[in-house]
């Protein structure tokens, strides 16, 4: 895992250009997150008030939600913009810097591969990593600064009790983590294997008179079709391996949200909580972990993903096999 993260913040470094928008992007993009669970909460809050006919002044609550639902609007615009933007110009600067380590190396190439065949995994592993910096980074940060603040909200509301709704989060995100040894081998064998397979379809469309030539069209389909089943097996493998992570984020969620309506109801029916408070609560503490729940499925890839920034630092940190100033 050391490893993993080593090689994203390695990477990191040459992205400085693009840390402002980065930046940006992750502020709105918890602006939108903040402002959904605010019309939610606002909305079940003026209905409770209607159906329990209660006689408060509702319209703050009105004002404030519609207000939210401004909020949540342009921050979900910006959000899709700047996370767009800043996607293109980490692509972009990656592959400048992939440009320009290949062209330094190619004199004698990378451990013995060839140039092309080199250039095309690294601006495949590029796109990967352009998804990771540009969503999964700010998803990350979001995943834990938003269910710290709707569970502070929450604890005004009930009291430490909502305090219980932490433990599912935490556990959602550290079960990924958990299994990060088994992620980094299965994505470092997923794209060997998709280089691998291809370097194979590339071998065999520009070669395809010499294959006929020598009679191994077949032997190379029948490369091609091993190397694909191969591919299918790991991906598989993943799934598998996703589908424990998704199904543990959701039984937390699960767990937590029935636990704490359970002591709730209790304190409705003894009298120690505001029966309006209930419907509130509830909601809320179900949508304390949504952040999370969607870093859960992002952070299923950063095995795959970490596999690429390794490759990539590989490429970058070559030295030159031909250097213009002698050592």
């Amino acid at each position: 895992m050391t490893l993993v993260f080593s090689n994203f913040l390695a990477l990191m470094k040459r992205l400085r250009e693009c840390v402002p928008l980065f930046v940006a992007a992750t502020i709105v993009t918890a602006l939108a997150q903040i402002s959904v669970v605010g019309v939610a909460v606002s909305s079940v809050w003026i209905s409770t008030q209607f159906i329990l006919n209660r006689t408060n002044n509702l319209n703050l609550l009105f004002v404030m939600m519609f207000t939210l639902v401004v909020v949540h609007a342009v921050s979900t615009l910006f959000e899709v913009w700047w996370s767009h933007e800043v996607a293109y110009r980490i692509l972009h600067t990656l592959r400048v810097h992939i440009y320009n380590a290949i062209e330094r190396i190619a004199p004698l190439g990378l451990q013995g591969k060839r140039t092309g065949d080199v250039a095309s995994a690294a601006m495949n592993d590029a796109e990967q990593l352009e998804w990771f910096y540009a969503h999964t980074a700010s998803t990350a940060i979001c995943a834990i600064l938003t269910p710290t603040l709707f569970t502070g909200v929450l604890v005004s509301f009930i009291g430490p009790i909502g305090l219980i709704m932490l433990l599912p989060t935490a556990a959602m995100i550290a079960f990924p983590f958990a299994l990060m040894s088994i992620q980094r081998r299965q994505g470092k064998k997923l794209r060997y294997q998709l280089v691998q397979l291809r370097i194979a379809v590339l071998d065999s469309i520009q070669g395809q008179r010499e294959l006929r030539s020598l009679g191994m069209v077949d032997k190379q389909n029948a490369q091609i079709l091993d190397l694909t089943r191969k591919v299918q097996v790991t991906k598989n493998s993943q799934t598998i391996r996703k589908a424990w992570e998704s199904a543990f984020s959701t039984i937390a969620t699960t767990v937590g949200s029935t636990i704490l309506l359970v002591i709730l109801t209790g304190w409705v029916l003894t009298g120690h909580l505001d029966s309006a408070l209930l419907p509130v609560a509830v909601v809320l503490a179900g949508l304390v972990p949504t952040p999370a729940t969607t870093l859960v499925g992002m952070l299923g890839r950063v095995g795959e993903i970490g596999a690429c920034a390794h490759r990539i630092n590989t490429i970058l940190n070559a030295k030159d096999p031909i250097p213009s100033i002698p050592e």
